[in-house]
């Protein structure tokens, strides 16, 4: 990751107790850090300091909190997160992120909430932690020189040693990926966003916004019951009196006239008389200077008016209850004010008896960067979201709910600048959402992650975000339509929706554009790597001439994990074109200070592709590979057959290593002596055995695939070369395929097959091949030229 090796970083225990063993993980592997003394952050944080590590969303429920409940102390992780960040940003590490050169500041959350970002809804004693990873996107959106991570790391009862081992392994080996869930069995999960199923994903019959789900198992045995709404059926509604949950209320009135109970904060007072002629603000603001003067200035006759405005809107709604015949209570209150709540419920069960369902739309906007943002501005927002829902659930927890339905947004899942606090609690909203899923497998749950309605809450932050992703706003009665649809399906006939399935779903007009704002940068330092002789001591033995060298296989694997940062969903195989050896990468400080390079991202020549680079201290580009969105489909092993006229060579094979390394075609010390055994030779190419990271002891657990084992085959292709030119180093491949990633279990196969010889190039295709004939890595036409000292001879 970014930013790790520069000026000393602030881990934040948190209550966790893992801070100080992150600490010492941290300092043994070269990386400052110190433990935050205090809770202070302003007093903390400095231009001196590299960035903070949060931890205080591992530490376990029964954490103390102001209000004494497990809930309000995770609450109290996420305000306090909140005002680390607002500190990270107030101290001016974001306005200059690399003083003095000493490297990009770094901020990093960590929560556990079940290692599956809470869709799985099986921790829901810690849902209410879910914020935090919403709170590092949206960072990340505002911090662009700021190296931002968010993990959920599953603590699943391990030691704070081991916890702080997994999270130093991400930090260390992880890149700028921005968000990562690490489950407790070591399985490392990457969100990643694709276009939705239009079939699967859509209720049928109805042109809608689209939606993409998140889902997760459910259980086999859990029931699934349709939804049937009725006369009879209360369904209570925060926010459903104004903007776009009253258009969505209004539709499903229309379909199967439910009695609603109609939760706001829009007391409905008369309006001074003679203002009906005024239908807007601007004419609002005109007739109440007319009629009752300017005394409060513009500011309070603009919210006179606007106050105005409210009440018609509410007054409008019910009125269009009313005409379509659904009964409807509408009450006045804070949802987090917990009298209040209980009062209107009490009256609600007394004349309609039990609620069966809650809508939760309501919500507040106070759009601010983080830096500038107040305490009062997040209590707003935050608390109207998370703090109204809790109050709800608690109060409605003995009425038999069959219908649960989250408004919430894309801003959750990924971030917009000025809206921290929102993003943090829609995303909240998402996490309980799966975890009362998992309790309630009978009622129907949804969590609506909206794009931008037309005529919604759109500040101007949040709509320059949206018009920058390219994401259009959803128009008002196609999202009341897509609202009503998720909850009891099409009305031209089909099917109700069952409960048990879907917990989130991502809602836009256009679910592609969601896709590519989900894909990455298209342009930055993906992440930063150290060699040096402590971590890889076996460098040493690649010296080809008494300095340790960079191996094409270890680059390869750094731009295969850049793309990977880019594209998670590549995690199952790579495929990088145009690969180019620009500048060999020298080691002569290995065994000193090391060296350190970055994998960099900039836009390709083509739409969607990516050109990958390392570059090296002052930003001296080595190695370069394209990377798109296709790949190509994996080849068969009959690809791949022995080569014509192949010719047993004993000086360098006798299946003895010390021949095959003993003559002068290879320089590879004993670390790197990957070929086992060597078939033979002919001019259409070679064959041999070939063995990996494991048998050579080269360790480490950050590879994504078997560099030793492909390293063996590009040595195979270099005593090929050795044949036919008398020595030759690569320096280009046209065409690089990752299939199987990981470590070898067992020897391979390792194949060369030549495509022509030029003068002092020559060309071979090289793969590495499993024991069941399938290919693990390709390498095809691959470009090699004359050693300069061969050349020398030549003449």
């Amino acid at each position: 990751m970014r930013g790790l090796r520069g000026r000393p970083l602030t881990v934040v225990d948190g209550g966790s107790g893992v801070g100080a063993a992150l600490v010492d993980e941290l300092t043994h592997a070269g990386v400052a850090a110190e433990l935050a003394v205090g809770r202070r952050p302003a007093a903390v944080l400095t231009r001196a300091r590299g960035g903070v590590v949060l931890l205080g969303g591992l530490a376990g429920p029964d954490t103390a909190a102001t209000d004494g409940s497990p809930t309000g102390a995770m609450l109290e992780v996420q305000r306090d997160a909140f005002n680390w960040a607002r500190a990270v940003a107030g101290s001016g590490l974001t306005e200059d992120s690399d003083p003095g050169g000493r490297g990009s500041a770094v901020f990093v959350t960590v929560q556990d909430t079940g290692g599956d970002l809470g869709l799985g809804g099986a921790r829901g004693d810690r849902a209410w932690l879910g914020g935090l990873a919403a709170l590092a996107t949206t960072a990340a959106a505002e911090w662009p020189s700021v190296a931002v991570k968010a993990l959920d790391c599953e603590r699943a009862g391990r030691s704070p040693a081991a916890v702080a081992a997994v999270v130093a392994a991400e930090l260390l080996r992880g890149g700028d990926t921005p968000v990562v869930a690490l489950r407790g069995d070591g399985t490392r999960l990457v969100p990643a966003v694709l276009p939705a199923d239009e079939d699967a994903a859509r209720p049928a019959g109805r042109a809608g916004p689209r939606t993409g789900s998140a889902t997760a198992s459910r259980p086999a045995d859990a029931a699934r019951t349709e939804l049937e709404i009725g006369p009879e059926t209360v369904i209570a509604v925060t926010g459903g009196a104004r903007g776009v949950t009253a258009a969505g209320v209004v539709e499903l009135a229309r379909r199967h006239r439910p009695r609603f109970v109609l939760l706001g904060r829009t007391a409905l007072a008369d309006e001074p008389p003679g203002l009906a002629g005024a239908r807007d603000e601007r004419a609002l603001v005109r007739e109440l200077a007319r009629v009752s003067g300017t005394a409060g200035g513009p500011a309070r006759l603009r919210a006179r008016a606007r106050e105005i405005l409210a009440v018609r809107e509410v007054r409008a709604t019910l009125a269009a209850l009313a005409e379509i015949g659904a009964p409807v209570r509408y009450h006045c209150l804070d949802v987090r004010d917990e009298r209040a709540v209980a009062a209107a419920f009490d009256e609600v069960r007394r004349e309609w008896g039990p609620v069966h369902g809650l809508v939760h739309g309501a919500g507040a906007l106070a759009d601010r960067l983080i830096v500038d943002k107040t305490d009062d501005d997040f209590a707003r927002v935050f608390d109207t979201k998370v703090g109204g829902l809790r109050v709800l659930l608690e109060e409605l927890a003995g009425d038999p709910l069959r219908l649960l339905c989250l408004f919430t947004s894309v801003a959750g899942w990924f971030g917009n600048p000025g809206q921290s606090d929102y993003a943090m609690a829609n995303a909240t909203l998402d996490h309980v959402a799966s975890a009362y899923q998992a309790a309630h497998p009978d009622c129907l749950v949804r969590s609506i992650a909206w794009g931008p309605w037309a005529g919604g809450m759109v500040g101007s932050l949040l709509a320059e975000a949206f018009t920058r992703r390219g994401i259009p706003p959803i128009p008002l009665p196609r999202g009341a339509q897509a609202f009503a649809d998720e909850l009891t399906g099409a009305p031209d006939g089909a099917p109700a929706t069952a409960a048990g399935s879907t917990r989130v779903m991502i809602a836009s007009c256009d679910a592609s554009v969601i896709g590519g704002a989900g894909r990455g940068p298209a342009a930055g330092v993906l992440g930063e790597l150290a060699v040096h002789a402590g971590a890889q001591p076996w460098l040493v033995d690649h010296s080809p001439a008494g300095t340790a060298v960079l191996p094409l296989a270890m680059a390869l694997d750094w731009l295969a994990r850049g793309a990977l940062a880019l594209s998670p969903a590549v995690a199952s195989g790579v495929t990088l074109r145009d690969l180019r050896v620009l500048r060999k990468i020298a080691l002569p400080e290995l065994a000193r200070g090391g060296h350190r390079f970055a994998v960099v991202a900039a836009p390709g020549r083509q739409p969607g592709e990516t050109l990958l680079r390392v570059d090296g201290e002052g930003g001296v580009p080595h190695y370069s590979a394209r990377f798109g969105p296709d790949r190509s489909p994996p080849t068969s092993g009959e690809r791949w057959p022995t080569p014509a006229g192949l010719v047993d060579h004993p000086e360098e094979s006798a299946r003895h290593r010390d021949r095959i390394y003993g003559q002068g075609a290879l320089f590879h010390g004993p670390r790197f002596h990957a070929i086992t055994w060597l078939m033979g030779m002919s001019p259409d190419g070679a064959e041999g055995t070939v063995v990996g990271v494991d048998e050579l002891a080269w360790g480490g657990d950050g590879w994504y695939f078997d560099v030793a084992a492909l390293d063996g085959g590009m040595q195979l292709a270099g005593l090929w070369a050795w044949r036919a030119l008398g020595g030759a180093i690569p320096v280009a491949v046209r065409e690089c395929r990752i299939h199987r990633p990981g470590l070898l279990r067992e020897p391979a196969r390792g194949v060369v097959h030549a495509r022509g010889i030029d003068g002092v190039h020559t060309h071979c295709d090289v793969a590495v091949l499993d024991g069941d004939g399938a290919p693990r890595i390709e390498l095809l036409g691959v470009e090699l030229v004359l050693r300069p000292d061969r050349m020398s001879r030549s003449r």
